[in-house]
């Protein structure tokens, strides 16, 4: 069983990696495609948020803010003290009109 899931965490750890490569070149349909494949596959949850907060980044940087700030939302309300939300709060007013 350990090994099982350390495998699966290895998949899960590989398409979080597609999915930064993906918006450091600056592809976000790329991102938001890998991080698609990232929900048909995990199943650890040790990369949820990880995955939550480059969900919110593709979709920010794609220009879908509305999408970003509704997932930014939700993110503040389910995990309030996470280390990501700080970074998110800042990222919201950035972009407040």
């Amino acid at each position: 069983a350990h090994s099982a899931s350390a495998s699966q965490l290895g998949r899960e750890v590989d398409l979080i990696d597609r999915v930064r490569r993906a918006l450091s070149a600056g592809n976000t349909s790329l991102a938001l495609s890998e991080l698609d494949a990232y929900q048909r596959i995990a199943s650890t949850g040790v990369l949820d948020r990880e995955a939550r907060v480059l969900r919110i980044r593709a979709l920010r940087e794609g220009g879908d803010e509305a999408a970003a700030r509704k997932l930014s939302d939700q993110y503040l309300l389910d995990f309030p003290g996470d280390p990501h939300a700080q970074r998110l709060r800042a990222q919201d007013d950035k972009v407040k009109p």
